[in-house]
């Protein structure tokens, strides 16, 4: 089935013309010491902008085109202004190597954000065996795309800027002033990527979604880690169910009522896991299974008042297939049971009086339990501790 309303991907093809022009907005205004191509790390100028290990090379760009030498000196000037991480310049060199390998196969790539970041180490893994033959540590690998991918996740949001920023697979608000944020956001430096979110509907359509519910003020940046996490899970259950329809029961010749139960008893099922899909922890607890049903709830009933609106934005009609079962799909009973809050007792909570004597004894509290306190006169004098007379001069007469 086709990817219905797939926004534009930030790696198409683009004529060269266009990122001549594109590389030079990049580049405009900068100081003219990032036009490079070379860089010395020991240029006043280029100060903090190189690792330590790394400043008695030189990172050479002589071998690419125009276009990439703009995309490195934005890059390295970006870093300098933001102070959001260091070059290594061993490790750009190999990466201009790299990019000149490519080049001399693919004459159509003159910009680093023509191929995506997979291609890019499928190609830097072959230039580093034929120089060294041998394949790459795993570690010496991730620095290496690490160092690329910071680049070009930047440089795709510089060329797609057009885009809404909640199309894009990758939510960062170091990346994208116009994600909606507080003053004060406890987890600023979180990005939040969709692209292994699969079906395409459910994706594109929960981006939709919290674009609407951030934009009004329903949801914070703080809580879309989470929805991810939730939307994870459901897109495992929908993949596996095999369906592919926002209506999710469309042409499955089940019940809507039937698929809902049926989620929740695959979220008591769902077992947690790591990156290398080893069983790690056992079922979710009842608060996060509860959690997870609340989330696909709401985000059905959002979706279903807003189909029209979520059929136009996405380019998918299929949207205007739900109706009021998609609004109430999910009950209260069938959400598992937490655990009952106890009720209110006044025999439960410390009064003012108690509290307030406590307080006057606190540093008790941190004396180990064998060591005794001798109380001071000021105590003594307050308390009626006996012999809380005012104290004698000990001086003469």
């Amino acid at each position: 089935m086709s990817d219905h309303g797939r926004p534009p991907t930030a790696v198409k093809d683009v004529a060269a013309s266009d990122r001549w022009a594109q590389s030079a907005a990049l580049v405009n205004g900068l100081d003219p010491v990032f036009a490079g191509p070379l860089f010395d790390p020991r240029d006043e100028r280029l100060a903090g902008v190189f690792m330590r290990g790394s400043r008695q090379v030189r990172l050479d760009l002589t071998a690419l085109p125009e276009v990439m030498r703009r995309e490195v000196g934005w890059w390295l000037a970006t870093c300098t202004r933001t102070g959001e991480r260091q070059i290594h310049a061993s490790e750009w060199n190999r990466w201009a190597a790299t990019a000149a390998a490519v080049i001399a196969r693919q004459r159509h790539v003159t910009s680093f954000a023509d191929l995506p970041l997979t291609e890019w180490m499928a190609a830097w893994a072959r230039t580093f065996h034929a120089d060294r033959d041998r394949m790459p540590a795993p570690g010496h690998r991730l620095r290496a795309e690490h160092a690329l991918r910071g680049m070009l996740e930047r440089l795709l949001r510089q060329y797609s800027s057009e885009i809404d920023w909640w199309r894009h697979d990758i939510w960062s608000l170091r990346l994208d002033p116009r994600i909606p944020r507080r003053e004060h956001e406890p987890r600023a430096n979180t990005a939040v990527r969709w692209a292994d979110i699969t079906p395409t509907w459910l994706r594109e359509g929960t981006k939709f979604y919290l674009r609407l519910q951030m934009e009004s003020g329903q949801l914070t940046w703080s809580t879309v880690m989470q929805h991810r996490v939730n939307t994870a899970r459901f897109a495992a259950f929908v993949t596996e169910r095999g369906i592919d329809h926002p209506a999710l029961a469309a042409g499955s010749g089940l019940s809507l009522r039937s698929l809902a139960l049926d989620f929740g008893t695959f979220l008591h099922h769902w077992r947690r896991e790591h990156s290398g899909r080893r069983e790690v922890g056992g079922s979710l607890q009842a608060r996060t299974i509860n959690k997870n049903l609340q989330t696909i709830d709401l985000f059905y009933r959002v979706m279903t008042d807003c189909r029209t609106e979520a059929a136009e934005a996405l380019g998918d009609t299929r949207w205007l297939e739900l109706d009021d079962s998609h609004a109430r799909m999910f009950r209260p009973a069938d959400r598992p049971r937490q655990r009952e809050v106890r009720e209110a007792d006044e025999r439960n909570y410390i009064n003012d009086t108690d509290l307030s004597s406590m307080l006057t004894h606190i540093e008790l509290l941190g004396l180990p339990t064998e060591q005794t306190r001798t109380p001071s006169s000021a105590t003594r004098a307050k308390s009626g501790w006996p012999g809380s007379a005012s104290p004698r001069s000990c001086g003469p007469g």
